[in-house]
């Protein structure tokens, strides 16, 4: 990345620099106790995968959220997949009578 020696550039890099020192981003342990709080049955799930993943040795970022709950999740109707296959087949079909 090219050097830039503007001085309002250097002034604003100082102050970026400091203010992310005074105030660094919060620990993944501190994200998980927030995310217990706000919603203990995803924050359960969510451990129970992790421990999953990393018996399996499958690299974990441990600063992705929760997903939601499953009382926050809609449910699909059986028929919707079959719904969402059928515009697809007939969306392709007019894209290849246009080419």
């Amino acid at each position: 990345m090219p050097r830039i020696d503007h001085p309002m550039i250097q002034a604003l890099l100082r102050q970026a620099e400091k203010e992310a020192a005074e105030n660094p981003p919060p620990t993944p342990g501190e994200l998980f106790a927030a995310e217990v709080e706000a919603s203990p049955e995803a924050a359960a799930r969510k451990q129970r995968s992790l421990a999953i993943l990393e018996r399996e040795g499958v690299p974990i970022n441990a600063y992705l959220p929760l997903i939601e709950s499953e009382t926050d999740v809609r449910r699909r109707a059986a028929t919707e997949p079959q719904l969402r296959r059928r515009d697809g087949v007939a969306l392709r079909a007019q894209l290849a009578d246009w080419v």
